[in-house]
């Protein structure tokens, strides 16, 4: 099964998440529920996997884009994880020189 983006949308991988270390907590005082994520940062880079046809990222695929963590949307269709953006959310695209 494959997704294909439409109407300015962007495909999009999410970076692996890294498990906390438990042996460095202390406690607080609070109690949070366990599906409570804690937030590192508002932005985050993303692969790019598929732009939309028409698209001013299609020549980007592969690249990295630096995108608002809230902005990105995820469900799971018939055990496929897909991920999309909106276009006109991305504050650039990360390139190593």
């Amino acid at each position: 099964m494959y997704f294909y983006p439409r109407n300015k949308y962007l495909h999009v991988e999410l970076p692996e998440e890294k498990a906390e270390d438990s042996t460095s907590a202390t406690f607080s005082g609070f109690v949070l529920p366990p599906e409570y994520k804690r937030q590192s940062s508002p932005l985050v880079a993303v692969k790019l996997l598929a732009a939309s046809s028409g698209s001013d990222y299609s020549k980007d695929e592969g690249s990295f884009l630096l995108v608002p963590s809230h902005n990105v949307e995820t469900v799971e269709v018939e055990g496929l994880k897909v991920s999309v953006v909106p276009e006109h959310v991305v504050y650039g695209i990360v390139v190593r020189v």
